[in-house]
C-alpha cells in the first residue's frame, strides 16, 4: 500500500465567542495485492481435489498440488487449482471539514460540523475457496453531521456532553455472502451502496464532593441499509436488503460508572469502584433480523441464529495505594454476574460458530512505578 495526501486546516475567529474552522485533504492511494493459500505438503490438499475433480463439471482430471503451491481454485467454470490471485485498486478523493464554535458562557460550548471522509478501499484477509474471493472493495465514502453541546455546572460539579448526529453512506464496506456453484456460500467483502446512521448520545459526570465520581452515558443509534440487493446468509440469491440495520450495530447502549476514593488514618488511599453495561440486540449479519431458522439453543426451539441478544454486565473493583502513589493493590472482578452473551456469530463451511464472551473473571493487580 502506499498512500500520498496534502491537507491544510484554517481557523478564524469571528467573534469574542464565536470561530469558524475550514480544513481540506486530497489523498492519491494505491494497493496491490497478491493472495494465496499454499499448500503444506501434509496430503491433505490433494486429497479434497481428488474428490473434488469427480465433481467439478469440465475438470475431472484436477492436477496435484505440489508443496508451496497455491490451492484455491481458479475462476468458474473450469476451477483450475493453483491460480494465485494477483490485481491492483488505484483510487483518490478529497475529504473536507466545515465547523462553527459558539461559546455563550465561560464554561459551555455549542458546536456544529459537517464533513465528508473516505476509507481506503482494499483487499479481504481471508481463507479463500475460489480465487473470486480476493476480489477488493472500493473506497467507502461518508458524509457526516454532527451537533452539540459540551458544559459544566455548578464550579465544575457537573459536566454535561450532548451530540445528535447523521452519517450518510456510500460503498460501505461490509462482509456479506456469494454463492458458489461447488461450495455454496461463501464469504466475500461488498460494497453496500447506500445506508445511514444517525442517532444521538448523552453523557454525564457528577462529582457531589470530594472523592466520589459518577458518570453516566446513553447513546441511541439506527443504522440501516438504504440500497442494496445481494445474498443473505441463508444463501438466497437477489434479496432485496432496503431497510434492514448494518451488522453489530446495537440501537441502545448504556454505561453507568462509579468511583470513591478516600483517606485512612495511616496515609494510605483506598478506593471503590464499579461500571454496569448495557448492550442492545444486535445482528451479525446483513439481513440477519429477517430470517427465523431452527435454534437448537433457544427454549421454544425456534429462534435467530444470527442474533446477539441484549446484555448487561457489572463489573467491581477496589483496592489501595500508597503514601506517595508509587504503588497500587487492586482487586477487581469483570462480569460478576456471570452473564452468558455473544459477541459474534460466524458461519464457516456450513458450521455456525457463537463466540461468546468472558465468564465471570477475577484477578489481583499490583503496579509499582519507579
Amino acid at each position: 500500500m502506499r498512500t500520498h495526501a496534502v491537507f491544510g486546516n484554517i481557523e478564524q475567529r469571528v467573534a469574542e465567542s464565536f470561530s469558524l474552522q475550514a480544513g481540506v485533504r486530497y489523498t492519491e492511494s494505491k494497493h496491490s495485492s497478491s493472495n494465496c493459500g499454499y499448500d503444506l505438503g501434509d496430503g491433505l490438499i490433494n486429497g479434497l481435489f481428488d474428490f473434488l475433480g469427480a465433481e467439478l463439471a469440465g475438470n475431472p482430471a484436477t492436477p496435484k498440488i505440489q508443496p508451496g503451491q497455491c490451492y484455491q481454485l481458479g475462476p468458474a467454470p473450469s476451477y483450475v487449482p493453483g491460480t494465485p490471485f494477483n490485481d491492483s485498486l488505484n483510487q483518490e478523493n478529497v475529504s473536507w471539514r466545515l465547523g462553527a464554535d459558539y461559546r455563550p458562557a465561560a464554561h459551555t460550548l455549542l458546536y456544529a460540523n459537517v464533513s465528508r471522509g473516505y476509507k481506503a478501499g482494499g483487499f479481504p484477509t481471508l481463507g479463500a475457496s475460489v480465487v473470486t474471493q480476493y476480489a477488493p472493495v472500493v473506497q467507502e465514502e461518508v458524509l457526516a453531521y454532527e451537533a452539540g453541546m459540551k458544559s459544566q455546572f455548578f464550579e465544575r460539579t457537573l459536566d454535561l456532553n450532548a451530540a445528535a448526529f447523521y452519517y450518510d453512506y456510500k460503498n460501505k464496506q461490509i462482509k456479506s455472502r456469494v454463492v458458489d456453484p461447488v461450495f455454496g456460500l461463501l464469504d466475500q467483502l461488498v460494497n453496500v451502496p447506500k445506508s445511514k446512521i444517525k442517532g444521538a448520545e448523552l453523557e454525564a459526570t457528577l462529582r457531589p464532593f470530594a472523592g466520589l465520581s459518577l458518570q453516566t452515558a446513553l447513546t441511541y443509534t439506527d443504522a440501516r441499509v438504504d440500497e442494496y440487493t445481494g445474498v443473505d446468509v441463508a444463501g438466497n440469491l437477489n434479496t432485496n436488503f432496503h431497510g434492514t440495520m448494518i451488522p453489530y450495530t446495537s440501537r441502545w447502549q448504556a454505561r453507568v460508572n462509579a468511583d470513591y476514593e478516600w483517606g485512612t488514618s495511616a496515609g494510605y488511599r483506598a478506593f471503590l469502584g464499579g461500571s454496569f453495561s448495557y448492550r442492545s440486540e444486535a445482528w451479525a449479519s446483513l439481513g440477519g433480523e429477517r430470517l427465523v431458522i431452527t435454534n437448537p439453543f433457544a427454549p421454544t426451539g425456534i429462534g435467530n441464529l444470527y442474533r446477539l441478544d441484549p446484555y448487561a454486565l457489572l463489573d467491581l473493583r477496589a483496592g489501595i495505594k500508597g503514601r506517595d502513589d508509587r504503588w497500587t493493590l487492586t482487586v477487581s472482578g469483570q462480569n460478576v454476574g456471570n452473564e452468558l452473551y455473544a459477541q459474534n456469530v460466524n458461519n464457516a463451511h456450513d458450521v455456525i460458530v457463537r463466540y461468546v464472551g468472558a465468564p465471570a473473571t477475577y484477578w489481583i493487580t499490583l503496579s509499582v512505578s519507579y
